[in-house]
């Protein structure tokens, strides 16, 4: 099992049936440290290998799914030898880090006399291409196995080969020493599933668990809410929810996509040495504006001083989600429309926080919402007051998440520094000046016009909030 941690619509677990069956996960170093994520993207794949596990243990009380730590380039041909591998199934993986993998993989499994079947990959573009030919049916999804052979011994009394972790993009969410690879079978030497503690992580904040069963009771919570099906258009759908009431999370996505393809853009040579400056290989900025940098990491943290943008931020990195315009708030935001820092920094942040992060839609979003691409009335921006407002006029969304301003009158929720300073001391709160973890006190910020410099050839433009 790789990236389709689940039983359902498995042509590999319905089609087999050999004397024996190990249905294994290996912990790949590369998505470890490779690419960013953080507490909440960690437990969510964990999420999904326990469910497995069990769903494996239903079928056969002798089986679950075993976990292995070491990349597969290494580990598999000692395994084909040390078991007695005769076939290997794993579902094809389009990534460009897994393709080269997984040429490797075969070439091994062809050396050692091992078949290999890969099939293609679940509703990729290829399958759509056919589909479109033929105008046919489409295919029901396959349904889970009732049953599963035995797994047969599994020693591993063979050399581990430790991974390369480094460049780790993923430093600051350790709290302990990744103790992930100290064995072949885990730390305990019974291929258990890893745990946060493990890789010296402290507990994820997320609420929403991954997991195929998980998945499939929203899934069915949705079909028998015919008048939500019927009704639904998701422009109208309310970006100060504090959930995703209806949003089916992919919980066939064991470690989430595989990190951004720009680090294999590092060779030897001339692009090796220019990485001082491009961070390409090692994921480091070099940071040509403090002044960029630090409204950076307030926006990052959530204490901007909008409150809107703020609450969203913070539930984006306490929960792993925040709705669809929520995302087009902050980032029109971090960009064209407030802060106007590069989109890349952004769009590594959604990378680190997002449980249902991907590669080409976070870069196209991003690219997108800047009008760096895709879109080029730059005028048109999302005001961090007005826009929130719309749905919320109360602030009920913007007091759960910026408890500082909880008891402030719903007139000056969305513009703290409005409000007068009788009414600031009442609810406790002070708007004066900008600063990373304030507590009891809102960063004055109104109607910021910024100039840019490069945008015209006369000098710049000055933007305003479109209300």
């Amino acid at each position: 099992f790789r990236t389709d941690l689940r039983l359902r619509d498995s042509p590999a677990a319905l089609d087999l049936d050999p004397a024996v069956l190990w249905p294994i996960f290996t912990w790949d170093p590369h998505y470890i440290s490779r690419a960013r994520r953080g507490l909440n993207r960690r437990q969510f794949p964990l999420d999904c290998q326990n469910d497995l596990s069990q769903s494996i243990t239903r079928l056969n009380a002798k089986s679950k799914l075993p976990v292995l730590r070491e990349a597969l380039q290494t580990l598999l041909p000692k395994l084909f030898r040390a078991w007695n591998v005769t076939h290997l199934v794993f579902e094809k993986d389009t990534d460009s880090y897994a393709r080269a993998r997984d040429e490797a993989v075969v070439a091994a499994a062809k050396k050692a006399g091992v078949e290999v079947h890969h099939g293609k990959p679940t509703m990729s573009m290829s399958q759509l291409q056919v589909v479109g030919r033929k105008v046919g049916d489409i295919p029901r999804p396959i349904p889970a196995p009732d049953h599963l052979p035995d797994p047969g011994e599994m020693p591993v009394d063979f050399e581990q080969h430790l991974p390369d972790t480094e460049p780790d993009f993923n430093p600051e969410p350790r709290t302990e020493k990744d103790t992930g690879y100290s064995e072949i079978a885990g730390p305990t030497g019974d291929f258990a599933i890893e745990t946060m503690r493990e890789l010296g992580l402290a507990s994820a904040t997320t609420p929403h668990r991954g997991g195929e069963s998980v998945a499939l009771r929203r899934l069915d919570d949705i079909i028998k809410n015919e008048k939500y099906t019927a009704t639904f258009q998701k422009p109208k759908t309310n970006p100060a929810q504090f959930e995703p009431q209806r949003r089916l999370v992919a919980a066939n996505e064991p470690h989430g996509p595989a990190a951004l393809p720009r680090h294999e853009l590092c060779r030897p040579g001339s692009f090796g040495s220019r990485d001082a400056h491009t961070g390409l290989a090692t994921g480091e900025y070099h940071v040509d504006s403090h002044e960029a940098e630090t409204w950076f990491k307030q926006w990052k943290a959530g204490v901007t001083g909008s409150p809107w943008i703020d609450a969203l931020m913070r539930q984006l990195r306490e929960e792993g989600w925040t709705h669809h315009l929520g995302r087009h708030s902050v980032a029109c935001f971090f960009t064209r429309g407030g802060c106007y820092v590069d989109w890349e920094r952004g769009a590594d942040v959604f990378e680190e926080y997002l449980l249902d992060h991907e590669p080409a839609c976070n870069a196209g979003n991003w690219q997108w919402l800047s009008c760096t691409a895709f879109f080029a009335q730059y005028y048109r921006c999302y005001s961090p007051v007005s826009f929130g407002q719309k749905w919320d006029k109360q602030g009920v969304f913007i007091r759960h998440w910026v408890p500082e301003l909880r008891d402030l009158d719903a007139t000056y929720i969305y513009e703290p520094w409005k409000a007068p300073i009788q009414d600031q001391r009442k609810a406790g709160v002070r708007a004066t000046g900008l600063g990373l973890g304030c507590r009891r006190r809102a960063a004055k910020r109104g109607r910021r016009r910024i100039r840019s410099p490069s945008s015209t050839s006369r000098g710049g433009v000055t933007r305003v909030w479109r209300r």
